[in-house]
């Protein structure tokens, strides 16, 4: 890839460029390298998807994402939902994040001149895209995910390292400490899954991981199967945990040993799931929470929704 004119950048505000005048930024990097076009940088949750949607009716066809796996979601987000179709678009990633789970799918580390060669280099593959749809004051919301949806456990996490992190700002314990204090709050709900007519699972179900990559939680291997070049969502439930049962569990995802203790861990392939639950549901999709949501909610994979630049 030789062109470099008309690319949309997309920064998150932590990413190093907050301080006006500040040298050898991303920004300044990526500049030098002759990456030319639209940069902007994200002021507030949900901005990188307003900008993604601005850019492309500006003309930008290339994007880069300078962030974590929410900035990435966003973006994507925006980008499944603008003008054009979402195949004749190309992104790429400079991860500056906690958890970058997408971006240890691929590979692509933080060493800035790697990831400024491998966006030279230009070599791209057709990737599949998340959607996932549910009810919020009675009106269908959909959002388009890249790596994973969590229900419940992962998503009562998130909710409270956002808590945490309110107090304790850039603590590198935050999620380790939401981990811990979530196995005391969080309950198993009565869920129905769903894959076209068939019921795959009608259990009380303590978590549940819906993935198009295999890394959740900061390099957590949830769904070892998962490809998002497959077409195909994986799903990891997690059911019927007694106190036993959770400890080990966590101890399986802590060592990364990735054990079934006493097979309370289901596994199930599909293209499009529907949940249903009388009971309301915590839901996160790539490490954002989505508030307000209820049930039923539909989960599909969008098959090579949209290019991205590989290693």
């Amino acid at each position: 890839m030789t062109e470099t004119e008309n690319w949309g950048i997309i920064l998150n505000a932590k990413s190093g460029d907050r301080r006006s005048g500040r040298k050898n930024t991303v920004s300044d990097k990526l500049k030098e390298a002759g990456f030319a076009g639209i940069y902007c940088r994200t002021e507030y949750p949900g901005h990188a998807t307003e900008l993604a949607r601005q850019m492309v009716s500006q003309g930008c066809r290339q994007f880069i994402v300078v962030g974590g796996d929410g900035s990435v979601s966003e973006t994507i987000d925006g980008l499944m939902t603008s003008c054009v179709d979402s195949r004749l678009l190309t992104f790429g990633i400079i991860p500056s994040g906690t958890g970058n789970d997408w971006a240890r799918y691929w590979n692509i580390g933080k060493k800035m001149e790697t990831n400024i060669h491998i966006l030279q280099q230009g070599k791209t593959a057709a990737i599949d895209v998340g959607q996932l749809s549910y009810l919020r004051k009675r009106q269908e919301v959909t959002k388009y995910f890249i790596n994973s949806v969590g229900i419940g456990f992962d998503a009562q996490v998130v909710e409270q390292a956002e808590r945490i992190g309110k107090v304790f700002r850039g603590q590198s314990w935050i999620y380790s400490l939401a981990l811990l204090s979530s196995t005391f709050i969080h309950r198993s709900k009565l869920i129905e899954l769903r894959s076209d007519e068939e019921v795959l699972l009608n259990d009380k179900v303590y978590t549940m991981s819906i993935a198009n990559g295999p890394y959740t939680g900061g390099g957590i291997k949830q769904t070892p199967k998962a490809d998002p070049t497959d077409g195909m969502l994986e799903v990891m439930a997690a059911t019927k945990l007694n106190p036993v049962q959770l400890v080990k569990g966590l101890h399986s995802v802590l060592s990364r040993s990735y054990d079934n203790p006493d097979g309370i861990i289901r596994r199930f392939q599909s293209q499009q799931l529907n949940i249903n639950t009388q009971q309301r549901l915590k839901i996160e999709a790539d490490g954002i929470l989505q508030k307000d949501s209820k049930a039923p909610l539909s989960i599909s994979i969008v098959p090579a929704a949209i290019n991205m630049i590989v290693p």
